[in-house]
């Protein structure tokens, strides 16, 4: 089975297999999805400065591409060698909030086939309950490694109808 959890491989900014790109200063306001998704063989992505508001699902999605699962438009069974993720991607510094308008299991970071990601000094609040997990497990995600997550402030979650009031102070350095 391929899980129970799914996600738009597109947003307002979808790159995908690129080196040394940057999104710095810009707002994202009521996109009805993600705002920025990385795809595939993206190196060296700088997501900096940025504020995501009221956005219908996450704020920055990195997705990697391996044959097999689906995701790059082969039913090909992956025979080894090294997926096409995105590598090195700094995100910091971004504002996100009120994410998850639309998806209840939205997050200011999501990643699934990624790898070396740097989530830094960002501020996320009035977001779905999964943002806390994925800033959590974004250093161990599902097929990725040596994730950084360190001096995020998230606070004011909201669970489905539920509001849950806890702060959470990311500083694992």
């Amino acid at each position: 089975s391929g899980g129970d959890w799914s996600v738009r491989g597109s947003g307002a900014v979808t790159i995908r297999n690129a080196e040394d790109i940057a999104i710095k200063g810009c707002i994202f306001n009521r996109t009805g999805g993600h705002a920025i998704v990385l795809r595939g063989g993206v190196l060296r992505g700088s997501i900096v400065g940025n504020e995501m508001d009221l956005l219908g699902d996450s704020g920055v999605v990195l997705i990697g591409e391996l044959p097999g699962l689906g995701n790059n438009g082969s039913d090909r069974v992956w025979k080894g060698g090294l997926p096409t993720v995105p590598r090195d991607t700094l995100i910091e510094s971004n504002h996100f909030h009120g994410l998850g308008v639309w998806g209840k299991q939205s997050a200011a970071l999501f990643q699934a086939l990624s790898c070396r990601t740097n989530f830094t000094g960002n501020v996320a609040y009035n977001c779905t309950l999964f943002i806390e997990q994925s800033i959590q497990q974004s250093r161990f995600s599902y097929i990725g490694f040596a994730h950084n997550s360190h001096r995020n402030s998230v606070f004011d979650h909201i669970s489905g109808s539920k509001r849950v009031d806890k702060a959470f102070k990311n500083t694992c350095d």
